[in-house]
């Protein structure tokens, strides 16, 4: 009876501690830059909402690679356009210009030569964007896809929404509630983030 008695009590200990989840939730919300501070903090209910996979991630970043892709080759198509329109109306104007008027001619062959240089520069930077975005801010992008693919449904992150409440240092130790989504990653050795 002793020994049940001992068992019972020990299940019922084990179970009042913390999950591994509300530990880093908890670490997170009281850790300040470096500084990890005792915040009293309460859970006070920690629902798992989904998993997060690679290919759901895939999903949304193949998305968000096409979005800032295209915006960037508009913008590259837009600058074209607009000194393709300065050539001609220099070189129009380059044509009208008296020869002998040396300095003039100078100051529009300079301009002729300032779209020329931008629009090759420009549909340098189309074809790039066209193929690998090695150099660019989307190439991490590139290799995160890539990435992806190659993991399929393995689970990346677990989010959760978490009720507790805290007692803030910077207002008297006023104890606030809070609600919020945080994302822990596959391993359970951090969040990865959470929502404000």
């Amino acid at each position: 009876m002793k020994k049940i008695l001992i068992i019972l009590t020990a299940l019922t200990l084990a179970s009042c501690g913390q999950s591994k989840e509300e530990k880093l939730i908890s670490d997170y919300v009281q850790t300040f830059g470096d500084s990890k501070i005792d915040a009293n903090f309460k859970m006070k209910n920690l629902e798992k909402l989904n998993d997060i996979t690679a290919k759901d991630s895939l999903a949304i970043l193949k998305s968000y690679f096409e979005e800032k892709k295209n915006n960037k080759i508009s913008q590259f198509q837009e600058s074209i356009d607009s000194n393709k329109e300065r050539l001609e109306k220099y070189t129009k104007d380059l044509s009208e210009t008296n020869p002998n008027n040396t300095s003039i001619v100078e100051l529009y062959q300079k301009y002729i030569d300032e779209a020329k240089s931008e629009i090759e520069r420009n549909e340098k930077n189309i074809e790039l964007y066209q193929t690998d975005c090695k150099g660019t801010f989307l190439e991490p992008v590139i290799i995160a896809i890539t990435d992806y693919e190659n993991q399929g449904d393995k689970v990346l992150y677990t989010k959760y929404k978490a009720s507790y409440s805290v007692n803030n240092p910077m207002l008297n130790n006023t104890k606030q509630e809070f609600e919020r989504e945080f994302y822990i990653n596959a391993d359970k050795t951090k969040v990865v983030k959470a929502t404000e």
